[in-house]
């Protein structure tokens, strides 16, 4: 799956900005990591639904398929089900926590764009006066 990858390299940016990140922004990051692993894989025992267990499901009831040679069961179509609504659900998550880092950049480069440009204001009409 993709959305691994993409939740791999998430987190190592993460921790590139856990580096340099002062206290209270370093918070954020964490909890920000802690909903991406559990979004990448849960704690064994854990019933919660993660990418790396929903790609497990997928392999398991894909196997059983592809092992009979009979119509698939009833059983096995509700476990198809299920998966893809636990699929719609973990890329809705997926989506706001990127979308969430996304915002956040923004919103931090239009201040320092702001503060560029108030600057540079003040600074021409100190200069021009």
């Amino acid at each position: 799956m993709s959305i691994l990858e993409d939740i791999r390299l998430y987190r190592l940016k993460l921790k590139g900005q856990l580096a340099n990140a002062a206290p209270a922004v370093a918070d954020e990051l964490n909890k920000k990591d802690k909903i991406a692993r559990e979004l990448e894989n849960t704690a064994q025992g854990s019933t919660d639904p993660s990418f790396g267990r929903l790609s497990s499901g997928f392999a398991s009831v894909f196997g059983a398929l592809q092992d009979s040679d009979m119509p698939p069961t009833t059983q096995m179509i509700n476990a198809v089900k299920e998966l893809n609504q636990q699929m719609i659900v973990l890329k809705k998550k997926w989506a706001d926590l990127k979308n969430n880092l996304c915002k956040k950049s923004q919103q931090k480069f239009m201040r320092l764009l702001v503060q560029l440009l108030a600057g540079s204001l003040w600074s021409r009409s100190f200069i021009y006066k």
